[in-house]
């Protein structure tokens, strides 16, 4: 990967910890979860920084997504025309 695909990664990948950090929160606090599930998803209820880098590879496995998806639509957009 480029040095510029690695840092748009990472940034993905930190937006999608946001992302999930909002969500299961919410979910915390408006549904019954287990205490095992809710003791794991508060040892990641933190920056992405400070999380563990097998937390963050999850996190970046969706930003790998994203990204696909953003270059799959840049080629049909770059190409339209041609075609």
């Amino acid at each position: 990967m480029s040095k510029a695909i690695d840092r748009l990664r990472e940034l993905l990948a930190e937006l999608e910890h946001i992302q999930w950090w909002r969500w299961s929160s919410d979910i915390a606090g408006s549904e019954e979860i287990s205490e095992e599930r809710l003791a794991r998803w508060m040892s990641c209820w933190r920056p992405y920084e400070d999380l563990p880098e097998e937390v963050k590879k999850q996190d970046r496995e969706w930003a790998d997504k994203v990204i696909r998806v953003i270059k799959k639509w840049l080629q049909e957009e770059v190409f339209k025309d041609v075609l």
